[in-house]
């Protein structure tokens, strides 16, 4: 399964507000950032978009979805369950990195690493 980056308007998800109003500091771990960004992830992967649009079937804890600061950088991976369980680690491994973007519907896009 692939990823898709957030779109539509910043208003319609009052929650991110911090995120999409720039307040938040991705330059450096906090357990709050953590959380909102973990949140974000989940509702952007895991939120219908559309007919065309196909969300995961199990859930963010059955993927072993995890949002990691690292190296002055925000990533997010889970395992890509519809990979077969003998597929090499990186074919079975999903990576992104997370990057504010206001503009977005979710606050965030998930760059592909």
């Amino acid at each position: 399964m692939g990823f898709r980056a957030g779109s539509g308007s910043a208003a319609s998800v009052p929650a991110y507000g911090s995120l999409m109003n720039g307040a938040l500091d991705l330059t450096r771990y906090a357990e709050s950032t953590h959380r909102l960004l973990y949140d974000a992830v989940v509702e952007l992967l895991w939120t219908p978009m559309g007919e065309e649009v196909v969300v995961p079937s199990h859930t963010p804890d059955e993927m072993e979805l995890m949002v990691t600061y690292l190296h002055g950088r925000w990533i997010a991976s889970w395992t890509d369950l519809e990979e077969p369980e003998t597929a090499l680690p990186d074919q079975r491994t999903q990576m992104v990195r997370v990057l504010a973007d206001p503009e977005s519907r979710f606050g965030i896009v998930l760059q592909e690493i």
